[in-house]
């Protein structure tokens, strides 16, 4: 295989079979989170590489990029069992469908910096850890596909098909968020101008030129929450019946969020679908559970992300449902007419590390379930997991939270 062309001092090189040959005479300097990885089994091998590279160039090297996560709830299954859904942490993907698969790096034009918030299938970003995916889903007339705002990205089929694979394979329990709902609604206007001129000589004769202009525009309004459905009501019903075909073997009825893991496990399913409209799912419990609350600052900075995730930690959380902490930052319209932001890659290169710090502090102690852009670049997974074994001894008292933080840091 080809050398990467990912920034990359020390010539590590990634080939197909999934070997890592490298350089260890040359120091690493890794500076995105389009970090290196390898398909390979044999990570202690990879690791122990990279820890003799690390002792001998003096540089840190951050080998959890490497790991995976699979059945992480099956392999602390004895932490977690009896932990309610609404206590939980869950590692998630923000807009989880919007994903570009981008094993070798690439240049990548302005329409997919900023569409693209994951470099994994959703397969992959299972097999990482995520437990919680965040859908978008539009109505077009061949098929329902997968959103990042108005542009759309992957069919639907495709992903669930994934995520049956995952179930049927492991042990684990995913909830799926049917969050949104973008549309496009288009009008055309046509309007049609004659303009008429005459124009005479000295002679006896005139001449009249017509010109008829037509002008044809296109309006294109972009429309969120349930617009759309709303015009086509049986689109609601089509995606139930969608759901209920695809994944009914897997749909876990609504038990409500104080459910346990344990409890959830007895029922033989494992898949819940919340859905983000709660008069439909009054009426298909046996399929739908009540949306969940996503907490999203729409925020541009690292300063203001942090300032936004602190006071929704330290606020009134949900009581009858699960939230969201949707820890990335959002560019604004403008921000990317001029390309100011540089993509949602660099925004996330921005934040990343400052947001698995952040829920590695007393925040994991709170948290319900973190979203997050680019999951492979951050340290969520490890960090739930973290979390999540130390909640089972934790009582809700600060000094005992702060007893629980500190023995995560030793």
């Amino acid at each position: 295989m080809e050398e990467s062309k990912m920034h990359n001092p020390g010539k590590a090189v990634l080939f197909g079979e999934g070997t890592l040959s490298i350089d260890e005479h040359t120091d690493l300097d890794w500076v995105s989170s389009q970090v290196l990885m390898t398909r390979s089994r044999r990570r202690s091998r990879v690791k122990s590489r990279l820890s003799r590279l690390s002792r001998m160039s003096h540089v840190a090297i951050a080998t959890t990029c490497l790991t995976t996560n699979p059945t992480w709830m099956e392999d602390n299954w004895e932490s977690i069992k009896s932990i309610s859904l609404r206590n939980i942490f869950l590692p998630g993907t923000h807009d989880a469908g919007a994903y570009q698969l981008a094993y070798s790096p690439f240049e990548p034009n302005r329409f997919q910096k900023y569409v693209y918030a994951q470099d994994e299938s959703i397969m992959e970003q299972l097999i990482h850890g995520a437990r919680y995916l965040d859908f978008r889903i539009g109505r077009y007339p061949s098929a329902f596909w997968l959103n990042h705002d108005i542009a759309r990205v992957h069919i639907l089929e495709y992903v669930l098909e994934d995520v049956k694979l995952f179930l049927n394979k492991t042990k684990e329990i995913v909830v799926i968020d049917v969050h949104a709902f973008p549309v496009v609604t288009c009008t055309t206007t046509t309007s049609t101008t004659t303009t008429t001129t005459t124009t005479s000589s000295t002679t006896t004769s005139t001449t009249t030129t017509t010109t008829t202009t037509t002008t044809t525009l296109i309006i294109c309004i972009k429309s969120f929450a349930l617009a759309g459905f709303k015009n086509r009501p049986d689109s609601h019903a089509e995606l139930i019946q969608y759901f209920r075909t695809k994944m009914g073997d897997h749909l876990l009825a609504f038990m409500g969020y104080d459910t346990t893991m344990q409890q959830i496990m007895d029922t033989g399913k494992r898949l819940i679908i919340a859905y983000n409209d709660a008069g439909i799912v009054a009426k298909n419990t046996m399929f739908l559970w009540y949306p969940i609350s996503q907490k999203w600052g729409d925020v541009k900075s690292v300063a203001d992300l942090y300032k936004y995730l602190e006071s929704i930690m330290h606020g009134r959380h949900p009581r009858s449902t699960m939230w969201s902490a949707m820890a990335e930052m959002t560019p604004d319209a403008w921000g990317v007419i001029v390309d100011k932001y540089k993509g949602l890659r660099t925004m996330a290169d921005l934040s990343n590390h400052n947001v698995t710090e952040w829920f590695y502090d007393e925040w994991g102690g709170q948290a319900n379930i973190v979203a997050v852009d680019f999951i492979r670049s951050t340290g969520i997974v490890s960090t739930a997991i973290k979390w999540n074994k130390a909640k089972t001894a934790m009582v809700p008292t600060r000094s005992r939270r702060t007893t629980i933080f500190r023995s995560l840091k030793r």
